[in-house]
């Protein structure tokens, strides 16, 4: 990107306009292929914000520093718990270094995640809206791409038109219904066992590599710096209840982290009404010590009740 000094009026007058039609964009268009105009070294938020390439940012720095961190944690913790399924004399103690580790790398994921919140909050350092909207709609616009990358694989494989094919998306997780793809590649008599190796290998083999060719283009489409999104097959379950966002329950079959095929069920706190102030009161019961929780369920109350 040349400097305004370095320019004349008509290519001043021409750059500006190419920045006034970028801050036109929104997540919509860019899923419907919208041909974007390149700046150098300057990346395109889904806001339509610019930012600077060529030298990296005191919040993505850090952000990469604790992710590495983060995935090192995982990595430990997925070593226990691969040890745990042997039922070994120790159990007991590998469980607990298991916890740990969970709780260690789920810190470091709020610590990671709440950056974000800062960004939009006055008092920060470095507030500005700007930073915090484009990080939302740069982050929906990532999901929906997988969204749409799978829909069109699942589609044209299948032979199908415009079928949806993703139960729910997540901030940063696809549930899809491979129920139509088991059933037209697998024989009817073929055995759970067989189904979930089959689905294992196809992730490995083909969805994963898919979506990564598919972040790759959207690095390139955006002007990103790196390729930073990566996904990975987690679960592989039978039945889910969705309730609303992060309130759902599946019947896991088999858990990429531990690589058992052992029945468990995967949970997050469902609400048992519409009502914010009930669902904030069970993860109260669920996460914090009963003094607080009492505290916090009297308040809740209270305010019910007014």
């Amino acid at each position: 990107m040349l400097q305004p000094s370095e320019l004349t009026n008509d290519q001043l007058i021409a750059e500006l306009e190419q920045i006034e039609r970028l801050r036109k964009i929104n997540v919509n268009k860019l899923l419907n292929d919208e041909y974007l105009e390149k700046l150098p070294g300057v990346n395109i938020t889904a806001r339509g914000e610019l930012f600077d390439t060529t030298k990296p940012g005191v919040i993505p720095t850090l952000v990469e520093k604790l992710y590495a961190e983060r995935s090192k944690v995982k990595k430990e913790q997925l070593k226990v718990d691969q040890q745990i399924q042997d039922n070994p004399p120790n159990k007991q103690e590998l469980e607990k270094m298991s916890v740990q580790y969970y709780n260690e790398q789920l810190a470091l994921k709020i610590l990671m995640n709440s950056l974000y919140g800062a960004t939009s909050n006055q008092y920060f350092r470095y507030y500005d809206p700007r930073i915090a909207e484009s990080i939302t709609l740069s982050a929906q616009l990532t999901i929906k791409w997988a969204e749409k990358t799978i829909n069109n694989y699942l589609n044209e494989t299948l032979q199908t038109k415009d079928v949806d094919y993703i139960i729910a998306i997540d901030t940063d997780s696809l549930y899809i219904n491979f129920g139509p793809f088991v059933e037209k590649t697998l024989p009817k008599n073929s055995s759970r066992d067989e189904i979930l190796a089959y689905l294992d290998q196809l992730c490995k083999q083909t969805v994963e590599p898919i979506l990564e060719q598919a972040y790759s283009d959207l690095k390139e489409k955006m002007n990103c710096a790196k390729q930073k999104m990566v996904m990975k097959r987690e679960v592989i379950a039978n039945k889910g209840i969705w309730t609303g966002k992060k309130h759902y329950i599946v019947n896991v079959l088999n858990s990429e982290m531990s690589g058992s095929v052992a029945m468990r069920l995967r949970k997050w706190v469902i609400a048992c009404t519409p009502s914010i102030i009930a669902s904030s009161m069970l993860i109260s019961m669920i996460c914090a010590p009963f003094s607080i929780c009492s505290r916090a369920m009297a308040k809740a109350s209270s305010h019910r009740c007014s």
